[in-house]
Parts: C-alpha cells; sequence; structure tokens
C-alpha cells in the first residue's frame, strides 16, 4: 500500500489567493460602503475571516489529507474537525475525470475525479507525478 499527500506548493497558492481575495473585500468595502462604522466592521471581518481561512484552516486541512492505495482500491481520508474516509474499490470505477492546470507539474493543482456507481471520490491536490502513479494503480484503460 502507498501512501500520497496533497502538494505543498497547491497550499501556498491557496494562501496568495485567499488572502488576495479577503485584501480585495477588504478595499471594495471601503470604497463602496458609505457608513464608517460599518465598513470598518467588515474589513476587520474579511482580513480576520482570511487568515484564519488561510494560515490555519487550510493546513490543518492539507495536513490531513492522505490517499491510501492498493492494488484493489483507494481510500481518502480527510477531514480537520470531523474525520472523513472514503473507499472506493478500482472495479467500481465507471469513468474518471482529470484536471489539470497550465503549469500543474510546478503548482501540484492536480485533480482526479473518479465516478463509481452512486458517488464519486475527489482526489485533489496531487503532484502530477502522484497522480500519474495513482492512474497506473487504477488501470491502463484510463492512461
Amino acid at each position: 500500500m502507498k501512501i500520497y499527500h496533497a502538494d505543498r506548493t497547491a497550499l501556498n497558492i491557496l494562501k496568495f489567493a485567499i488572502v488576495a481575495v479577503s485584501a480585495l473585500l477588504d478595499v471594495l468595502s471601503y470604497e463602496f460602503i458609505p457608513f464608517h462604522k460599518l465598513m470598518l466592521f467588515i474589513c476587520i471581518l474579511c482580513t480576520v475571516l482570511g487568515c484564519v481561512i488561510a494560515f490555519i484552516y487550510i493546513p490543518m486541512w492539507f495536513t490531513q489529507l492522505q490517499y491510501h492505495v492498493s492494488p484493489e482500491y483507494i481510500t481518502k481520508k480527510s477531514g480537520v474537525f470531523f474525520k472523513v474516509e472514503q473507499t472506493v474499490k478500482f472495479s467500481s470505477i465507471q469513468y474518471l475525470n482529470i484536471i489539470t492546470s497550465p503549469f500543474s507539474k510546478i503548482t501540484g493543482l492536480n485533480f482526479i475525479i473518479l465516478n463509481v456507481y452512486g458517488g464519486k471520490m475527489l482526489l485533489l491536490f496531487l503532484r502530477h507525478s502522484d497522480s500519474r502513479e495513482i492512474l497506473k494503480y487504477i488501470g491502463d484503460d484510463y492512461c
């Protein structure tokens, strides 16, 4: 059994994006809300929420995200406050979707969506090499 983890480069990209959106919301609230106290409250709220999500919640979620792959099945373990475990047998996969970004070898923004009978499993933020290895485990029909 092989264990895969989420790519830490994707974590840094998400942190940057969340901080940028938080700063944008601060600027927009400053420009478009005429009430000074309400604007100040919204700016502080956006900044605090952005920092908590970017620097506490997302890193905790990334450390808990694991994929256990064996020759017969794949198990995804995730969750910060509530632990979630999903297992899919390779024989039950109907089809899969592979999503990559333009610079996926660098960024770690590689996703595999396994569609199975009655549901789906999302394999998120994989390294490019890890996603190729997982596809080899699943079978040659999908590579």
